[in-house]
């Protein structure tokens, strides 16, 4: 069976055809099942990646802070993204991490 997460609105007729397809079609947070090992380590590694990690870039690079929408971070700017995205920019040579409180 296939696992969706959604958080919106579906329409009855919707949601009825993605059950019927085969989905198990997850609405914030309401589950039908218990929550395997697997389901905690993916709720809590994308709690993670929400967290936004304060970065400078050195190089201009473009990146995608949602896995939707491509943006472009320009050298030397400072810019708040999340934290699976900065683990790449910082781990490639590309930012660098800024500490909290530090002077920009």
């Amino acid at each position: 069976m296939k696992r969706v997460p959604f958080i919106g609105n579906l329409s009855q007729g919707y949601l009825a055809h993605l059950k019927g397809s085969g989905y198990n079609v997850v609405i914030a947070g309401h589950r039908e099942h218990a929550e395997t090992t697997e389901d905690k380590a993916n709720r809590e590694r994308a709690a993670r990646d929400m967290e936004l990690v304060k970065i400078r870039m050195l190089s201009t690079r473009e990146g995608s802070p949602d896995g939707i929408r491509i943006e472009k971070y320009l050298e030397n700017q400072i810019y708040e993204i999340p934290s699976s995205l900065a683990a790449i920019f910082i781990s490639e040579g590309w930012a660098e991490a800024i500490e909290p409180g530090a002077g920009e």
